[in-house]
């Protein structure tokens, strides 16, 4: 199960079962970070840098081709993990 949540260009990745996360307390009691760090490391190996921390970001200077190309390499990586 995935937690995505965030404002506007950033948004947050967890891997749990929450609806919603409003604490660090709620993530540490339910998130897999494990499985969190295995999701960095598959997108490094598919090219998109995924820096530490479960945050990424959108950029309002990507198109409509360089969005599709991160998101077939969103799924490459985790079906890998």
């Amino acid at each position: 199960e995935l937690l995505v949540q965030g404002v506007g260009g950033v948004f947050c990745v967890h891997f749990s079962s929450l609806p919603a996360a409003y604490s660090a307390r709620d993530l540490a009691a339910h998130a897999d970070r494990d499985k969190a760090r295995r999701l960095r490391l598959a997108l490094i190996d598919e090219g998109v840098y995924a820096g530490r921390g479960d945050r990424y970001f959108v950029s309002a200077g990507l198109n409509a081709t360089d969005l599709n190309d991160g998101l077939e390499r969103i799924d490459r990586a985790l079906a890998r993990i």
